[in-house]
């Protein structure tokens, strides 16, 4: 489960998270979120959908980015700067990995991102945060990627993404 804070307060940030990787690719994922009554699964052989729908990134082009982070990310001085560049028109503050990955499916969102754990203060997400994310937008047509634009090795012995992640919508 992600966001198990919001979940035990009532929120609606929290999700279920399952991927199954293959010589450390993320090849079949699953997401789910039953306070907002969404799923999302994918497979890079067969597609991925939202809802039972195929999963198909169209928010216009001409629309401003909207950035998604989490409740502490925004803070530091290293966000602070990347915030200056991206010059997103709007950021949202999501706790759940989930969450985000399913915003930016169902086109109310552009991109989220983490840096690598030496520039946020150690910490790094788990593999288990983004594992499925990755597999779904990946065989949708999506970005997913270590924040330097290469693909998220998930073979590791210490379960943890130390090079930053980033899910965005192609485009």
């Amino acid at each position: 489960i992600d966001g198990s804070f919001s979940y035990m307060q009532g929120g609606e940030c929290f999700g279920t998270s399952i991927a199954l990787t293959h010589f450390g690719k993320p090849v079949l994922g699953v997401l789910t979120n039953p306070a907002i009554n969404f799923k999302a699964w994918g497979t890079i052989e067969t597609g991925s959908y939202l809802n039972g729908k195929e999963l198909n990134f169209s928010r216009p082009e001409t629309e401003s980015p909207v950035l998604l982070l989490g409740p502490g990310q925004y803070a530091g001085p290293s966000y602070q700067r990347a915030l200056e560049k991206l010059q997103p028109d709007k950021v949202l503050i999501k706790r759940s990995q989930v969450r985000k990955a399913l915003m930016i499916m169902a086109d109310e969102a552009d991109y989220t991102f983490s840096f690598p754990s030496e520039v946020f203060n150690g910490f790094s997400l788990n593999y288990w945060d983004i594992a499925a994310a990755i597999a779904i937008f990946k065989s949708a047509g999506g970005v997913a990627t270590d924040l330097y634009g290469n693909d998220i090795d998930f073979s590791g012995p210490d379960l943890k993404i130390k090079q930053g992640h980033f899910l965005a919508s192609p485009g």
